[in-house]
């Protein structure tokens, strides 16, 4: 065999490994291919499945909860006007959900602060067919199932994962006059929402102690029309909120008549169990540091301070002031005749709440100051005896006669 036709020889060779090669490969993406087309036709399939379950489901648990509604009861939002209903929840909002809440943990936004385009935003990408002329009332919004309940002028809404394929979301939407009771359940870790009887929403144990009792003692509040939050019962919710020890601590820097109006934990720390808080006469902030070993405890009484403002918190870092926009934060300062003090990384709602006190009970406390004084005299008090004689001379006297003696006579000496 000729150089010549070893090269051929070699060259086929090659020619036909690379072919052999190339049907492999060919093989290889064509198997690739199909086990990729394989598995979109199962996920298109699984995911038809899911929207049918999710379908279905909603029907049921939208039946179940119609037919639950009693009939022999208005709806829960019914019983009081509308703008009743509105009212008394941006006051509850403001009054006794905001103070000792967390808004780092809590997931539960109620009027006045739904109104925040952000908030509707949010609620659009979940529930598409919410008009503009439907107002949110209340907003809970557990990130962790990615579930959401929503509440309108119109409409309960909610979105519910279902429970074997948790990714996956079945809808419910319930007029407000359809529905007769919110009840509220803890069974173990699960705290539980329930609308006519059937279970609607289930909230972390870790939110129990406060977005849970929040709508419970809410709806409660809703159903007997009881629309008066007096600073009797803010004390008294805070208390239940931050516990015994806390509150026993903050009472340390109050008077005997004081009672707490607003409290909030973790000032200028992210950790630290420092608070503010304001009362029915002044504003306490407390800063202890590690373990308590020192103690910095700021008091102004209300009259004392000459004015509070909010102003966007700003860093020299370009990042932190971002941030500081993006998490809502900002700063309250406080202006005294003696000294200024800046509190910083209050958010926005919790600053704003804080000013708004102190405009109140400033005003209350000016109010109070222009009463005039009234200084009661005292009732004369009467001497049995110097009466017994004067009735003697006028018996003597032949004014009143024997009889008209003895009566009064006894009755002055029964005051002995």
């Amino acid at each position: 065999m000729g150089f010549l036709d070893s090269l051929k020889d070699a060259a086929k060779v090659a020619k036909d490994t690379a072919k052999s090669a190339a049907d492999q490969a060919k093989a290889k993406m064509d198997a690739a291919k199909e086990a990729r087309a394989a598995e979109a036709a199962a996920r298109e399939e699984a995911e038809r499945k899911a929207r049918e379950e999710a379908e279905a489901k909603s029907k049921i648990k939208c039946d179940k909860i119609l037919s639950g509604k009693d009939n022999t009861k208005k709806g829960i939002f019914e019983v009081n006007s509308m703008a009743d209903t509105l009212a008394f929840t941006k006051e509850y909002m403001k009054k006794l959900v905001l103070p000792a809440s967390s808004l780092k943990v809590s997931k539960l936004k109620m009027l006045p602060y739904t109104e925040d385009k952000v908030t509707r935003r949010d609620v659009l990408k979940r529930f598409a067919d919410l008009p503009d002329s439907e107002q949110i009332i209340f907003l809970l919004d557990n990130n962790t199932t990615k579930e959401y309940l929503t509440v309108t002028t119109e409409f309960l809404y909610a979105r519910i994962a279902l429970e074997d394929n948790p990714q996956f979301f079945y809808n419910i939407k319930i007029p407000l006059a359809e529905i007769t009771s919110i009840g509220f359940e803890t069974e173990g870790e699960t705290n539980k929402i329930l609308c006519n009887g059937e279970l609607l929403f289930c909230i972390p144990a870790r939110l129990r102690e406060t977005d849970f009792v929040n709508l419970k003692y809410y709806f409660e509040c809703l159903e007997k029309s009881d629309f008066e939050i007096t600073e009797q019962e803010i004390d008294k919710f805070i208390h239940e909120k931050i516990g015994d020890e806390a509150y026993n601590e903050a009472k340390k820097y109050m008077e005997e008549d004081e009672l707490i109006i607003y409290f909030a934990w973790g000032v200028d720390s992210i950790t630290a169990k420092d608070f503010l808080m304001c009362t029915t006469r002044q504003f306490v902030m407390l800063d202890r540091e590690v373990f308590g070993v020192a103690q910095n405890v700021k008091k102004f009484y209300y009259e004392d301070i000459v004015s509070m403002s909010t102003e966007q918190a700003n860093s020299d870092s370009l990042t932190v002031t971002l941030l500081n926009a993006a998490l809502k934060l900002c700063d309250l300062t406080i202006f005294t005749a003696g000294t200024n003090l800046k509190i910083q990384t209050l958010s926005v709602t919790e600053a704003e709440r804080v000013v708004e006190i102190y405009n109140l009970y400033k005003r209350l406390a000016r109010e109070e100051a222009k009463k005039p004084i009234v200084v009661q005299q005292a009732e004369k008090t009467i001497d049995p005896l110097e009466q017994l004689e004067k009735l003697q001379k006028l018996k003597d006297a032949g004014v009143i006669t024997e009889e008209e003696f003895a009566t009064k006579k006894a009755d002055l000496l029964a005051k002995l």
